[in-house]
C-alpha cells in the first residue's frame, strides 16, 4: 500500500460519504482514515490465508499479514494530511495510527467494518472479498457417489467453496451448480455443517476430517430428492 494508493481510496470514500451528508466532522474522518486502514490490512489478510491449505501455511500467511500495519498505517495517515491540511494534522495521524494498529486485533473487527461500510458506502464487504479472490477457499476435485440410485463413479468433478464471513458459503461444483450462496442452519456438530440455499433447493453438507478440513461435500436436491456425495481424490 503506497500513499498515493491510499489518497485515491480516501478521496473517493469522503466523496462518497460528502454526496450523502452535507458536512464531516474531523472525528468522523479520523474514523474513516482508520476503519479504511483497518479494512486494507484485514482483506489482504484474508486473500493470504485463503489458499486452503494446511493449518502451518495459513498461519505463516496470516503471521506476515501482521507486517502490513505498520506501512498500511503510515500510507493512510499522509494521504489524509495531504488531502485534508485543514482537518487532519499531525495530531490526528497519531491517533489514526495508533486507532488502526489498536483495532485490528479486535477479533471482531470485520463484522464492525462490515456494519459501517454498509451504512457509510453501502457495500458489502464480504461480497466484495469474494469478488477479488479473497475469503477461505476449498477446492475437492472429487470422485462422486449417488446414494439414491446405488451407483459411484471415479469422474472427476471440481467442488469450490469460498467461506464469506461465519455463515455463508459460495458453492460451484462442476458445470451443474454455479456460485450458489448456502446459508449455515446447524453449529452443533462442527464436524458436519449443513446449510441452505436462499432458494431451499439444495441442502449442502461439509464434512470434515480431525484436522477440520473437508473430506467430502454433500449436495441434496430437495426436488428430486437426489443426494450427491463428493470425495476429495
Amino acid at each position: 500500500m503506497t500513499k498515493e494508493q491510499a489518497k485515491k481510496i480516501l478521496s473517493e470514500s469522503v466523496n462518497n460519504i460528502l454526496n450523502q451528508q452535507s458536512q464531516m466532522t474531523t472525528r468522523e474522518l479520523e474514523k474513516e482514515v482508520i476503519y479504511q486502514g483497518c479494512y486494507e490490512i484485514l482483506k489482504n489478510r484474508k486473500k493470504k490465508t485463503a489458499s486452503g491449505g494446511d493449518l502451518m501455511s495459513m498461519f505463516g500467511a496470516f503471521s506476515k499479514s501482521t507486517q502490513d500495519i505498520i506501512p498500511v498505517s503510515k500510507a493512510f495517515s499522509e494521504a489524509a494530511m495531504e488531502l485534508f491540511p485543514k482537518n487532519f494534522d499531525h495530531s490526528h495521524a497519531i491517533i489514526a495510527t495508533e486507532g488502526i494498529k489498536n483495532n485490528i486485533f479486535e477479533d471482531n473487527m470485520w463484522d464492525v467494518l462490515r456494519e459501517y461500510f454498509l451504512d457509510k458506502h453501502g457495500q458489502d464487504i464480504e461480497d466484495n472479498l469474494v469478488v477479488e479472490g479473497g475469503g477461505p477457499t476449498f477446492i475437492l476435485n472429487s470422485r462422486r457417489q449417488v446414494e439414491n440410485e446405488n451407483t459411484q463413479t471415479n469422474e472427476n468433478v471440481e467442488v469450490k467453496i469460498v467461506f464469506v464471513g461465519t455463515h455463508k458459503i459460495i458453492v460451484t461444483v462442476g458445470i451443474n451448480i454455479k456460485n450458489i450462496t448456502g446459508t449455515l442452519t446447524n453449529e452443533d456438530d462442527m464436524y458436519n455443517l449443513e446449510y441452505v440455499t436462499d432458494n431451499d433447493e439444495f441442502i449442502f453438507i461439509i464434512r470434515y476430517n480431525k484436522s477440520f478440513q473437508p473430506r467430502s461435500f454433500v449436495v441434496i436436491n430437495k426436488k428430486n430428492d437426489i443426494q450427491v456425495e463428493y470425495f476429495d481424490n
